[in-house]
């Protein structure tokens, strides 16, 4: 069970992240469902119909009681193995496990296909939530919903057979300087053939310190709460009454904690860790032992029974069985522990290891009833090595187990030598202040005795070796290992192991960083910008950082840019140094982990006009001048648009004006004359330049008197139409290549969209913390006022094809959308190609309104969406249509559109839909067997979004009729 929980936990550990605060205000959304989509398998406690009445305590349930407690609480056990190194461990045995982005950031699905690991088979589903980050954005809360998932066990001696799982595990990491963690369990477990459910209430682990790591205070610790519910008995009450500090959960000298059980009739049993000291040979030390007690129900100060098991022999199954079914004295456990048939009462008197004491004597004088050599110190001592090699910025670690095969109770004594030879060395740093372990002058010998080392037990014992810094590459060597029994070790062939040990060559990579507010530098001729930046080395596979020496970066800027200065950031002193050197940044070697962060900010002059990148290249000395980081980002640099706006200004009323190709960075205002303004190409770019994108309630191009934009490239604008039939045709709208925001089109009058290309995309800059929202670049079109049912707008779209993001980002959450109109709005879309979208139109209304729309559109291609219209009213309920609102659709090209009509009310009126696969490409253009070549209903419309002539005899079939979509095809 505890490996399902492990396995869940660590695939949210290594594939999670948090959000950014930056994200503008937008207008406001339906509220979110307000039931959990997992509620049923969250709220356990309403499931459990079993007996809910406190459950009987006695010999016969005692033991099913502690199956119960180990089954999430393993850490109480004699036989406990804490191996950190293992969590990550997934489907050892066989099957598959499977983690896959869940319905937002913070949250992952993990499923179990036949998941086999260490003896259990797992089917399933499980849910891993993220609840809270630490301010460094560590995880440090995190939930797992277990979605009635099937758990079998391969094991006869499991605690579970075969239930069906469902619940919560929840999981806190508390501490900062000492590791705490805690973990609240409310799982149901049901036998899929008896019904018979256990449910854990509220039962909760915590948790201070690790193995390798004593807490400053020396608290390390381990308590558990909770309720138990059986269905057939009832429920138990579990509580820790003193602090389990055990050496199987870290250091621990006196090892001692208690815990109490309460059942009905206030009934009780205690379970005890405590320890005696006994002088064994030479030395005095602490020996642990288990005392289960068994409490009068009539009267809870009173003993019933008592059971004692030394740790040196004490397992799990002594604490499952508390029954004595054949009258013996001996309970059923500690017999079957030792191969004693627990339904023979004669065997209470029998001398199985001829040491002249029965076995009931063993039993109750904490004797070894098997075992004829328990009084010499006689041993068979082994030794094994294992090694797993790390990065080259970690400790070479070799782990030796050391066990003792031997039938005796006495604690043997081990001194063991290891051996290494050059490149490797033992760590001096180690094992310098080391009580039990010493290094020979020339770092090639390491001597080190182990202690208390039980009969039957072993001990893990790290080794630790290092290699030069210097030598970034591969590192192979070896490690001999030798032990020496200070008794009679009976079997010698077993003390000696050699393995091959290895260091990684280094691993270093910086990921790039901006600050969220800087997305690009977009300045004017003439004008110094100055920018931040950072290179932030990433972990290695294993966790960790790989120290490096002399970090570089080295700049690249395009040839209508100037740097002026560098300046480089010092992390001990907090202040800021010169460090450019040519066209490179050369930072204080802080050496080691010091050169993990990296900042730096830029002064830079624009000289020309321009759209490029700059480019950082990071290199250090210790990895031998190689690229270990790279990243662009955006720069341009434009004129003022006050160049074109003095010709608007002073140009008579109907005038054409041509603009050169350039980039015109501000805001044009066409609102006061009917001007058109052409672009030579779209090479003549429009963006604003201000220092947050444009706000809705601010334009910067303004739209007015039947005014024209024709041919121009836009990004980063907020445009208004107001007062006539203004026209905005030929222009792309796209600025992704320069992290530029989209443009958003607000129509307050009647506006035709003509020929125009919209891109839309989820950016992705590569990197390490990216700020960018998904829908950051999806141009926009309003038409209508919110506030204004009256204000009656028009939209003519023609000829247009929109590419959105969900093209290249299917899974993303927020989709571009293409039209929002408010009431009494008008629009027509004929012959556009639109794709990978999330709404081609969207109405919005406020509540006590009377929506009224007249909506056409004809020979459309609508691929890979979400929907083709929504009617997205911001009220409590759906309102009516006017009578007179009209929704024709007339053989519009329709394919994988999620949901082509929502909350329409069945307004919509579809005619002679083609339900295919266009065959399109990204651009919008056909394959030459596409569905929509020819076959478009006949309107009157002559050129294409590329000025192509319409209709042409598009499939060669002696007759031309239009094509669906923006594009007509042309035989080549």
């Amino acid at each position: 069970m505890n490996r399902i929980i492990l396995i869940c936990c660590f695939s949210l550990l290594t594939a999670c992240g948090g959000g950014s605060d930056s994200t503008p205000d937008l207008p406001p959304q339906p509220s979110p469902p307000p039931t959990d989509p997992l509620s049923q398998y969250i709220n356990v406690k309403e499931a459990y119909t079993g007996n809910a009445s406190p459950a009987a305590l006695n010999n016969a349930t005692l033991g099913q009681v502690y199956v119960y407690i180990a089954l999430l609480a393993p850490e109480l056990l004699p036989d406990y193995n804490d191996d950190p190194g293992s969590v990550g461990a997934s489907c050892s045995g066989g099957g598959s496990l499977n983690i896959t982005n869940g319905s937002s950031d913070n949250e992952k699905y993990v499923s179990f296909d036949n998941c086999s690991e260490d003896g259990m088979v797992t089917n399933g589903k499980a849910t891993v939530r993220a609840n809270k980050f630490s301010a460094n954005g560590e995880l440090i809360d995190s939930t797992i919903i277990f979605e009635n998932i099937q758990v079998k066990s391969l094991l006869d001696t499991d605690l579970i057979s075969e239930r069906v799982l469902s619940g919560t595990s929840q999981f806190k990491e508390l501490g900062e300087d000492c590791s705490k963690t805690e973990e609240i369990h409310n799982l149901l477990f049901t036998d899929p053939q008896t019904k018979h459910q256990l449910l854990y209430s509220d039962f909760k682990t915590h948790r201070v310190g690790s193995p390798n790591g004593l807490c400053s205070n020396n608290n390390n610790s381990f308590y558990v709460k909770g309720d138990i519910f059986d269905s057939d008995l009832g429920y138990w009450q579990v509580r820790t009454t003193k602090l389990f500090m055990l050496k199987t959960l870290g250091s621990a000298f006196e090892e001692q904690g208690s815990l109490t059980i309460k059942g009905a009739n206030d009934s009780s049993s205690t379970l005890a860790v405590e320890f005696y000291s006994e002088q064994r040979g030479n030395l005095t030390s602490n020996y642990p032992y288990y005392r289960i007690a068994l409490l009068n129900a009539a009267n809870t100060t009173t003993t019933q029974t008592e059971y004692i098991f030394l740790q040196e022999y004490f397992n799990a199954s002594m604490l499952f069985d508390f029954a004595d079914d054949d009258g013996d004295g001996m309970t059923n456990g500690w017999e079957v522990a030792f191969g004693f048939n627990p339904l023979d009462a004669t065997d209470a008197a029998l001398d199985f290891d001829g040491d002249g004491y029965s076995n009931l004597d063993e039993y109750h004088y904490w004797g070894h009833p098997t075992n004829i050599k328990i009084l010499p110190k006689i041993a068979d001592i082994s030794i094994s090595l294992t090694h797993e090699p790390k990065n080259y910025g970690a400790t070479i670690e070799v782990d030796a187990l050391i066990s003792s095969n031997a039938d005796s109770s006495q604690t043997a004594i081990v001194d063991v030598t290891y051996t290494t030879q050059a490149p490797t060395q033992f760590d001096s740093k180690t094992y310098q202040s080391h009580r039990l372990c010493t290094v020979s002058e020339d770092l090639l010998q390491l001597s080190c005795q182990i202690n208390h080392l039980k009969p039957g037990n072993y001990q893990n014992h790290k080794v630790y070796l290092t290699a030069d810094k210097n030598n970034t590459s591969a590192v192979t060597s070896s490690l001999l290992a030798k032990v020496a029994y200070l008794g009679h070790d009976f079997d010698t062939t077993n003390d000696n192991a050699t393995i091959e040990i290895a260091r990684l060559p280094i691993d270093a990579q910086f990921g790039f960083s901006v600050p969220h507010d800087q997305l690009n530098i977009i300045m004017l001729v003439g004008e110094q910008e100055e920018a931040e930046f950072s290179f932030i080395q990433k972990e290695t596979a294993s966790g960790t950082i790989d120290p490096l020496n002399h970090f570089k970066v080295q700049l690249q800027l395009p040839e209508f840019a100037t740097l002026l200065s560098a300046q480089c950031y010092e992390q001990t002193t907090y202040t800021w140094y010169n460090c450019l050197e040519k066209n490179q940044l050369i930072f204080t070697d802080n050496g080691g982990y010091r050169n993990a962060y990296n900042k730096f900010k830029l002064t830079i002059s624009g000289h020309t006009q321009g759209q490029g990148h700059i480019s950082f290249t990071a290199k250090s000395d210790s990895t031998n001048e190689q690229a270990i980081g790279f990243a662009t980002f955006p720069l341009v640099v434009g004129q003022p648009t006050q160049v074109i706006q003095q010709q608007i200004d002073t140009a008579p009323n109907m005038s054409t004006i041509t603009v050169p190709n350039g980039i015109y960075l501000g805001p044009l205002d066409l609102s006061n004359k009917q001007i058109q303004l052409q672009a030579q190409s779209q090479n003549a770019t429009l963006y604003f330049n201000g220092a947050d994108y444009p706000l809705f309630n601010e334009a910067t191009i303004k739209l007015g008197q039947s005014s024209q934009l024709i041919g121009f490239t836009l990004a980063s604008h907020y445009i208004t139409v107001d007062e006539g039939h203004s026209q905005i045709n030929n222009n792309l709208f796209d600025g992704t290549q320069y992290h530029l925001p989209s443009t958003t089109i607000m129509n307050n009058s009647t506006l035709t969209l003509a020929q125009n290309r919209f891109v839309g995309s989820a950016l992705d800059t590569g990197y390490l913390y990216d700020y960018i929202r998904e829908q950051y670049h999806c141009p926009y079109i309003e038409t209508g006022t919110y506030y204004k049912d009256e204000n009656a707008t028009t939209i003519n779209a023609i000829n247009n094809v929109y590419s959105g993001n969900l093209l290249t980002h299917p899974d993303i959450y927020f989709a571009c959308d293409f039209i929002r109109a408010y009431p009494e709005a008008k629009i027509t879309m004929n012959n556009n190609t639109f794709q990978g979208i999330g709404r081609v139109l969207e109405l919005v209304y406020r509540s006590g309104v009377t929506p009224h729309y007249e909506v056409n559109m004809t020979n459309n291609i609508i691929s890979n969406s979400l929907f083709i219209i929504e009617n997205g009213s911001y009220g409590s309920t759906l309102k009516d249509f006017s009578a007179a609102s009209t929704f024709n659709l007339i053989n519009n090209l329709i394919f994988e559109v999620e949901t082509p009509f929502f909350n329409m009310l069945n307004k919509q009126k579809e005619t002679g839909s083609v339900l295919a696969d266009p065959l399109i490409n990204y651009l919008g253009y056909q394959q030459a067997n596409s569905p929509s070549i020819d076959t478009g209903a006949d309107i009157t419309l002559s050129i294409d979004i590329n000025g192509t002539e319409r209709p042409l005899d598009g499939d060669n079939n002696g007759s031309k009729l239009i094509d669906i979509g923006a594009i007509e095809f042309q035989i080549n």
